[in-house]
């Protein structure tokens, strides 16, 4: 394995991307390169900003960071307002 990529494995590593699976193009990259974690995160996030210019439509999905803050911003309104005992009562 070497530090460079043929055009075959950047692809992978788009397909990837496009998709909206940032953690597979990562684990891609690090079996072709043998790279670190670290590494190859900043690799693929250098790779994002790339494709982000060329075609932002189809890689669009990688634009939406943030949805775990927004995931947990919702959670705690819902405790704080009583409506996460409403949301259980009505699974339930």
């Amino acid at each position: 394995m070497t530090d460079q990529i043929n055009s075959e494995q950047r692809s992978k590593i788009e397909e990837a991307l496009s998709s909206g699976s940032k953690i597979s193009a990562i684990k891609i990259y690090r079996e072709f390169t043998n790279k670190g974690l670290k590494e190859s995160k900043e690799y693929v996030d250098g790779m994002i900003s790339e494709l982000m210019e060329r075609d932002p439509d189809k890689y669009a999905k990688l634009s939406s960071s943030g949805s775990g803050c927004r995931s947990a911003a919702i959670f705690l309104l819902l405790i704080s307002s009583g409506g996460l005992f409403l949301l259980i009562g009505s699974l339930i």
